[in-house]
């Protein structure tokens, strides 16, 4: 469904009419470009006297360069295409128990569905946000066809049942938030969409009429509807939402500060960037424009005017007959960037009924997932209450097109698979039950054999007391010892340092971190535990310092967590779990439950990548990719890289290169021997992006097993896996609830009924959700060299579940995936803080470099 929310930063870029002196705006250049008749004999000549075979040749051209920039490859590589084919296997699944679920999707009835319907091309000009493309095509609707029901996306498609005459650059005034704009609309037929498709044929015959349905109801051939939960800042002042950032709140008082500190100022910018402002100045007139930065005090903030002349926005508005009541504090820079708008903090308020489309402060997140999470009945209810809010069958859009919504949700088949069993020392085994497993009495598979020495850095001792850092460190030592590890006794006096201010400035603290860290390092520590306070930056702070500077492995800790006495042990074997494999130990190992069905037959090298993208507002921030890759027989021990690419590729850049790492790295731990067979497991990839990544990443794997000397044959499987859909499954009859949320127990796996009939896909929820409602995980298969049994792969996908090293617990996707996403955001710790150079990314990423000793000698640093 469409949200209200607007993505754009459209307001505000009203040209200013003669007399309106009511904002302090400077002058601006105009932007450079051929005269208007020159456009338009441009645009002429390349419709015209061009052969259709040069139509073609200039089209191939054009997609190889777009191809290029995608993938920073050269074309001649780039292009060797991959069938994207979804061959499935001959059967289904059968392993496990089978149940009834229900499923949020409601089934539509294409009984009555017509023949055929009309795909027309929509053009509003100027580009607008679709709140406004939304607003102008409705006016042109009631204008131009006022008695026609049309479906339409919101951007450039719209659908009819009847035909209707091309229009060309037809007129409509929009009115919206204050604002009046003037657009035109054309609109000309594309095609003619078979609807009968859909009632069986070709699957890329329907693709025109699963689109044409897809804006019908913004969704697919189920309806899937969900709830969903957002943060939306209040309509409040912006001098509220700088009080309480700083914990108090602004007044009239003396006792106001005259100016606020780089820390605040960081945290208000990152609060408001995206958002929308409402400006009510002197004359009482409101203006709505969207905020882009903090500039300097408004008392000494120059802006240039239409005569060329400078003064500061607080000499303005004392102008305009208002005396600025905060004067010292950074105006706010709104509205077009190319646009000098500056406006006093004082006089404007953010505006009410925004997403906040970024995120979210961990407070906001807390508070958020405390109202969102429910068990799944209460979750089934207001989904229910949802759809008949929106009432689909009373729609008269889905009427014109003749489909009928089911009431209920779809009842469909699943099964329930065994977990693996969890391997210890000396080959004791643990069965896991709802998705977790005690091993308090369990030893480690292997652990650093000379003792480790370590000690713990206090950087939050105003809070965590000394006496509380003494306890948790002799529970870890003491423990330790249970799981067959090696560690020095544990003293305050040798294995406890706390600099003598912990109440530092963030340069302070870089000063003290490298200092203390270097001098560690020289006295040959093994690793450091740091415990740090709950709130600020010394995370990111101390993981730049000790990987990219000094060279010492850290692993961190809060100062409320040092202190919980509540559960002691569990909070210290977590961090043992992590420590353990940091330091080149194995915590455990799965067998398959089926002694006669070993999980993994053959050398496999699992390998997780992902890419995180900054949020839209974050135009200075670029994308980090995460690539792991196991080397041991067992798939827990991995090899990670990360580097920084543009934000506008999702495909990852070099490839070919890691891989080539990754597979050299592999026959160096395993006596010279590659392995048999990758298992790639993608995420965040979307449906759309199948295709392209295909082309992109799994020609890049084939490379560098090409380049491979000697030459061997590997089989690679590419597995997508989606965590951003809206699938959500309900115990059904005789189905059994997990825990309180009354879940489908962990190992619950579908793959018919709602996959795509002719993709290897299934839907896999593997973990116990500790809050709400569970989400599976959605994995397609993309590419199938070993030609995977699907009880095989579902069986060793669900097994990767449980090698995550940092809990006992089965995890909602697999480790290789979860690690690769750990990477990458272990990428974007090094660059907090940091002013990048966005037009050279390669040459930051040299700047990045993770000293020798911990990627080389501790490649599980990051865990």
């Amino acid at each position: 469904m469409e949200s209200a929310k607007p993505k754009g930063n459209y307001r505000g870029k009203k040209k200013p009419q003669s007399g309106d002196q009511d904002v302090p705006e400077g002058t601006s250049g105009q932007t450079a470009g051929p005269p208007q008749g020159q456009q338009q004999k441009q645009q002429k000549s390349g419709q015209g006297g061009v052969g259709k075979y040069k139509q073609k040749q200039l089209l191939k051209q054009q997609q190889q360069q777009d191809l290029q920039q995608q993938t920073g490859e050269p074309i001649e590589k780039s292009l060797a295409k991959v069938k994207l084919d979804f061959v499935r296997p001959k059967n289904y699944g059968v392993a496990g128990t089978p149940v009834k679920l229900e499923v949020n999707y409601l089934a539509l009835n294409l009984d009555k569905l017509p023949a055929k319907a009309y795909h027309y091309d929509v053009d509003i000009q100027p580009a607008a946000s679709r709140k406004w493309q939304r607003a102008c095509f409705s006016g042109f609707r009631a204008e131009a066809l006022p008695n026609r029901l049309i479906a339409y996306d919101g951007h450039k498609n719209a659908y009819t049942m009847q035909p209707m005459d091309q229009m060309d650059k037809v007129g409509v005034a929009v009115s919206l938030d204050n604002r009046e704009r003037r657009f035109t609309v054309s609109v000309k037929l594309a095609n003619v969409v078979d609807l009968r498709s859909l009632k069986g044929g070709n699957e890329h015959n329907q693709a025109p009429a699963k689109q044409c349905l897809e804006v019908v109801f913004g969704s697919k051939l189920f309806l899937n509807i969900d709830v969903a939960h957002k943060a939306f800042p209040s309509g409040v002042p912006v001098l509220d939402v700088v009080g309480d950032l700083a914990r108090r709140r602004w007044n009239d008082s003396p006792n106001v500060p005259e100016r606020i500190d780089d820390t605040l100022a960081f945290k208000l910018h990152n609060f408001l960037k995206g958002l929308e402002v409402s400006y009510t100045g002197p004359s009482s007139v409101k203006k709505v424009f969207k905020y882009n930065s903090l500039r300097g005090p408004a008392s000494s903030q120059l802006f240039k005017r239409e005569d060329g002349t400078k003064m500061t926005v607080a000499a303005y508005f004392t102008q305009q007959g208002y005396r600025l009541r905060h004067p010292e504090l950074p105006v706010m820079h709104v509205g077009s960037i190319v646009r000098n708008i500056m406006l006093p903090m004082e006089l404007c308020q953010i505006l009410p009924g925004q997403a906040l489309n970024k995120k979210h402060p961990d407070e906001c997140t807390a508070q958020i997932i405390k109202r969102a999470a429910t068990d799944a009945p209460t979750r089934k209810r207001k989904i229910m209450e949802l759809r008949d809010q929106i009432s689909y069958s009373n729609c008269p859009i889905i009427k014109e097109f003749g489909i009928g919504v089911g009431k209920d949700f779809e009842v469909i088949d699943g099964r329930i698979i065994a977990p693996p069993l969890i391997e210890y020392k000396n080959r004791r085994t643990v069965l896991p039950e709802h998705g977790q497993w005690s091993a308090d009495n369990e030893g480690f598979i292997t652990s650093n054999q000379r003792e480790l020495r370590w000690i713990i850095l206090n950087l939050d001792s105003y809070d965590t007391r000394q006496r509380d850092v003494d306890s948790f460190g002799n529970n870890v030592f003491n423990e330790s010892r249970k799981k067959g590890m090696q560690l020095e006794p544990f003293s305050m006096q040798n294995n406890y340092y706390e600099p003598r201010n912990t109440r530092m400035n963030m340069k302070q603290l870089e000063t003290e971190l490298e200092n203390s860290l270097g001098y560690f390092k020289k006295q040959q520590l093994d690793f450091v535990i740091v415990v740090i306070p709950g709130i600020g930056d010394h995370y990111s702070r101390l993981k730049q310092k000790a990987e990219l500077v000094v060279g010492v492995l850290t692993s961190c800790v809060k100062g409320n967590t040092v202190k919980n006495t509540r559960s002691p042990l569990t909070v210290v074997n977590n961090i043992l779990l992590k420590i353990n494999g940091k330091t080149n130990g194995t915590n455990h190992v799965v067998q398959s439950p089926d002694p006669k069905i070993p999980l993994i037959k053959k050398r496999i090298m699992f390998v997780g990548a992902d890419v995180t993208h900054p949020s839209p507002e974050q135009s200075t921030i670029p994308s980090v990719v995460g690539v792991v890759a196991s080397f041991d027989r067992n798939g827990f021990r991995y090899k990670p890289h990360f580097q920084l690419q543009d934000p506008k590729k999702e495909m990852i850049h070099g490839l070919e290169a890691i891989m080539q790492a990754m597979l050299n790295n592999y026959k160096n731990k395993n006596n010279q021997q590659l392995p048999e067979m990758i298992l790639y497991y993608r995420d965040g990839v979307s449906d759309g992006q199948f295709s392209q990544v295909l082309d992109i990443e799994l020609n890049a794997i084939n490379r560098a097993v090409a380049a491979m000397n000697p030459p061997s044959k590997i089989n690679v499987t590419f597995v997508v896996v989606q965590k951003r859909h809206h699938t959500r499954f309900f115990p059904g009859p005789k189905c059994p609830k997990e825990g309180r949320n009354q879940n489908v127990p962990p190992g619950t796996i579908v793959d018919r009924y709602i996959t795509t009939p002719k993709h290897f896909q299934f839907f896999l929820t593997s973990h116990r959700a500790v809050e709400g409602v569970a989400k599976p995980s959605k994995y397609t298969v993309l590419h199938d060299d070993e030609q995977w049994d699907p009880d095989r792969l579902q069986a060793i996908t669900y097994a990767l579940c449980h090698m995550y090293a940092r809990c006992n617990r089965s995890v909602s996707y697999p480790a290789p995936t979860y690690y690769a996403h750990w990477v990458a955001a272990r990428g974007k710790v090094y660059i907090q803080g940091r002013t990048l150079n966005m037009a050279e990314l390669d040459r930051e990423n040299s700047l990045l470099r993770i000293r020798p000793e911990i990627i080389g000698e501790r490649s599980m640093f990051f865990i």
